[in-house]
């Protein structure tokens, strides 16, 4: 009878064990949800363009609305770094999915933490983004993009609004090849 008491004892343990486990990832999943939302929102995207314009031309936005609007791209890639940094969202899960962009970000994040120490004597607020930053220049996805085996077939084969003439456009078939 005692080892019949253990053994529902450990068996309900177990099964508490899983729940907790269960729901952990389930909380990490809506989070990452999250985490698109809001990296995906208009001003964020805008933000990114600009810093991505920023690190072309080689200086920030001298508009005071667009580079607020850099930093507040900044800002809230920051604050997903955060949730990363404290295991809210899972690492590997946002670097499979935002390590391009991050490493496209170098350049403007570096920038503006220069701007605020130059002009304002501001420490780094966003060092957690600059981590974040780090990991994803280190990180390499098993993914087509960073492998080398991608399946499509290729910038050539894109054709923008108002591109070339038709006769001029780059067949593809189901398989990507020509």
């Amino acid at each position: 009878m005692e080892i019949l008491n253990i053994s529902i004892a450990a068996l309900a343990v177990i099964l508490s064990l899983v729940t907790v486990l269960i729901g952990r990832r389930q909380r990490q999943l809506d989070a990452l949800m999250k985490v698109q939302d809001l990296l995906l929102g208009t001003d964020v995207q805008e933000g990114r363009r600009l810093l991505y314009q920023a690190t072309r031309e080689g200086e920030l936005p001298a508009d005071q609305a667009r580079f607020d609007l850099a930093n507040r791209a900044l800002a809230n890639f920051n604050t997903v770094a955060i949730l990363v940094r404290r295991r809210v969202v899972p690492r590997n899960w946002l670097l499979e999915d935002w390590h391009h962009t991050l490493r496209q970000m170098r350049v403007g994040y570096d920038s503006v933490v220069a701007y605020w120490r130059r002009n304002a004597g501001s420490p780094n607020y966003w060092f957690d983004l600059g981590w974040l930053i780090s990991a994803a220049e280190a990180y390499q996805s098993k993914l087509a993009c960073c492998t080398g085996q991608a399946d499509d077939p290729g910038p050539e084969a894109i054709v923008l609004l108002g591109g070339p003439p038709a006769a001029s456009r780059v067949p593809v078939t189901a398989s990507g090849a020509e």
